[in-house]
């Protein structure tokens, strides 16, 4: 199992498997990437990605964050078309509250087996034009976020087949004064909603277009040509995804310090 934890995550690193938490409630989001994402590529090669957010109550100022991540290339056409592909990797931020939010526990799998802090991901990170900082955290096949050998990377699910999904799932404790799984599920779908947090994914072995390619998730549209988050009984909340022009996005998001 390969980490790359920096100081800003702590410590107690989980080696194998996944923990069996005893958590008194869940709660639940979904993020997209798709057409209305913002492509590193013009057009976009048509690689695709769901990720799942479940947060479990763990006490003690702790929550469960479990990420169950699906390579969705190949379920809708878009793009340059592409059919297959890897995800070699998730960047997403955390929410500014509290102060003292951290990870402190990670638990890979065969896919996703690094934790990576502080990500650099460009295009998007310091460019003006994204108003886009580092990415607080990253979950990857390697330490190399942003290249590296994608051989052990997420493969698309083939749904036409038994078993007909490929699912990566991780998990992360996230450790915090006074959290809890109901208001921290909060904080991740208003700051994805209104675009003060951001999240991206890579893909490459992608075989359309570019050969790889780059997705930073894009919050609906309040002008038109969108879907607000809505709130519907577990599994969880979807973040629709709407169309932003990139002057709009830019100008939607929060620029951080790196």
């Amino acid at each position: 199992m390969k980490t790359n934890y920096l100081t800003l995550l702590g410590s107690s690193i989980l080696a194998t498997g996944l923990s069996l938490s005893t958590s008194i409630s869940a709660q639940a989001l979904t993020l997209n990437f798709d057409s209305s994402s913002l492509s590193s590529n013009n057009p976009a090669t048509g690689a695709s990605a769901s990720i799942n957010f479940s947060f479990m109550d763990d006490g003690n100022d702790q929550v469960k964050l479990i990420l169950d991540i699906d390579n969705t290339t190949g379920d809708f056409i878009f793009g340059a078309g592409a059919s297959q592909s890897v995800l070699t990797g998730f960047a997403f931020d955390l929410p500014s509250f509290p102060s003292d939010l951290q990870i402190t526990a990670f638990t890979g799998d065969q896919y996703f087996d690094t934790l990576l802090s502080n990500v650099e991901f460009q295009p998007f990170s310091n460019n003006q034009n994204f108003g886009v900082g580092n990415f607080n955290a990253a979950v990857a096949d390697n330490n190399n976020f942003e290249g590296g050998n994608a051989n052990n990377a997420l493969p698309e699910s083939d749904r036409g087949n038994s078993p007909s999904n490929i699912i990566s799932t991780v998990e992360l404790t996230l450790s915090g004064t006074g959290i809890d799984a109901t208001s921290l599920e909060t904080d991740f779908t208003n700051g994805f909603a209104d675009g003060s947090l951001d999240a991206a994914v890579r893909f490459q072995q992608v075989n359309a277009g570019e050969g790889s390619d780059k997705l930073l998730f894009q919050p609906s549209d309040p002008g038109g040509g969108g879907t607000d988050p809505i709130d519907v009984p577990e599994p969880g909340t979807i973040l629709g995804l709407g169309l932003f022009t990139l002057g709009a996005a830019a100008n939607a998001r929060k620029t951080r310090k790196q």
